[in-house]
């Protein structure tokens, strides 16, 4: 499929909101959105933005990008951006559970943030000059920022656009920042469950087991796991049964066999629940597979 130049339109149904350039009234802004996906949806085809920067701030869970069929991953914490003009997707990777904020930048535009000529220069430069297009912030400095941004923008009070550029502008030399820093590192306590939840992946896992795994008590084993995978750790005991339910049932197994060899109660818990994960139910999920 040939990409496509892709313009938001404006939308806001509570779960996915987007907001254009014309109600934030901030130069050189093209569009700002937040999308809390609480059950996946289908993956994003290949597009570009003419002459706009798209950073993708992930608060939690997990998404995937393509770029020239380099493959990025991202988990909470995470950023992504695409240059101007990049064709970016999905590939075949549903959007899964997530929370996240993006927003586009025009660096056409004049006035750019209402920055000077010479610091427009610079922070688009800088941009251009990332070493990587997935960067880590591993803080919640940055997703406490989107969120006053948001804020700020939702409520479209004029008289905080210069606030609120202000807030985007520092967001995005902490980015440039924090792209000079080490990549990712899993601490060892949440590696110590992450390691337990593979080896044990068709069993019914309780939380306060990981929690001592961890060394750690239940409530910081909960905060510091999300922190550091953007997944609760149910959530991710799920995502890893539903990547393993996929590798059994390839190789011949039924739903209710598939179900039952890793943990589910009931045959439908399990297709609900890889629904979620996936937008198919197992059945349809591998018709689909077999027809590509």
């Amino acid at each position: 499929m040939e990409p496509i130049n892709w313009r938001d339109p404006p939308f806001d149904d509570g779960f996915r909101i987007i907001q254009t350039a014309e109600v934030l009234n901030i130069p050189g802004l093209r569009m700002f959105g937040k999308h809390s996906v609480t059950k996946a949806i289908p993956a994003l085809y290949p597009h570009f933005h003419e002459n706009a920067f798209e950073i993708t701030y992930l608060c939690k869970g997990t998404m995937t990008f393509i770029n020239d069929d380099q493959i990025h991953h991202l988990s909470g914490g995470d950023v992504y951006i695409s240059p101007p003009g990049e064709a970016h997707s999905t590939g075949a990777v549903p959007i899964s559970l997530n929370e996240m904020y993006w927003f586009q930048l025009d660096i056409t535009a004049q006035n750019f943030l209402h920055l000077g000529a010479e610091w427009k220069k610079q922070l688009i430069s800088d941009l251009k000059n990332l070493n990587s297009r997935l960067i880590n912030t591993n803080t919640g400095e940055m997703q406490r920022l989107m969120k006053e941004f948001f804020r700020l923008t939702y409520h479209q009070d004029g008289s905080k656009k210069f606030h609120a550029s202000s807030i985007l502008i520092y967001f995005l030399n902490q980015l440039i920042a924090y792209s000079q820093k080490q990549e990712k590192v899993i601490s060892q306590d949440i590696q110590a469950a992450v390691d337990y939840i593979a080896e044990n992946i068709c069993e019914n896992i309780p939380l306060e087991i990981l929690a001592e795994v961890s060394g750690l008590s239940l409530s910081r084993f909960k905060q510091k796991f999300c922190q550091q995978l953007g997944f609760t750790p149910r959530e991710f005991i799920n995502f890893r049964k539903i990547e393993r339910s996929k590798v059994l049932l390839s190789h011949g197994k039924s739903v209710t066999e598939a179900a039952l060899e890793l943990g589910f109660s009931t045959p439908n818990y399990f297709s609900s629940v890889f629904k979620r994960f996936t937008t198919a139910s197992p059945s349809d999920y591998f018709r689909h597979k077999k027809v590509d």
